[in-house]
């Protein structure tokens, strides 16, 4: 999926995307429009910041999209989709 809305294209690696579709047909629609939105905000309410990295975390319900923003080329890359469970060793490992 890559996608120019209103600034940020939007970019899911083949890991993020593998894991993706695991994921409940539920839960992936609303993954899915939450990506969508975050080409036109990319640290929306709710938004972390996993420290030390760069990266970024959203929640959808027990599941976690872990990406980066990339401001200077104007793209958001998901580089993780997991359960709250998972993700966050997913990130240890990284």
């Amino acid at each position: 999926m890559s996608s120019a809305s209103k600034g940020y294209a939007i970019v899911i690696s083949d890991s993020a995307r593998k894991s993706l579709r695991k994921i409940p047909k539920h839960y992936q629609r609303q993954i899915i429009q939450a990506a969508i939105e975050l080409g036109s905000d990319p640290f929306p309410p709710g938004h972390k910041k996993l420290k030390p990295s760069s990266f970024y975390r959203i929640r959808i319900g027990v599941y976690r999209v872990i990406y980066d923003v990339q401001k200077g080329r104007l793209r958001i890359l998901i580089v993780h989709i997991g359960h709250r469970q998972d993700v966050y060793l997913w990130l240890e490992n990284k």
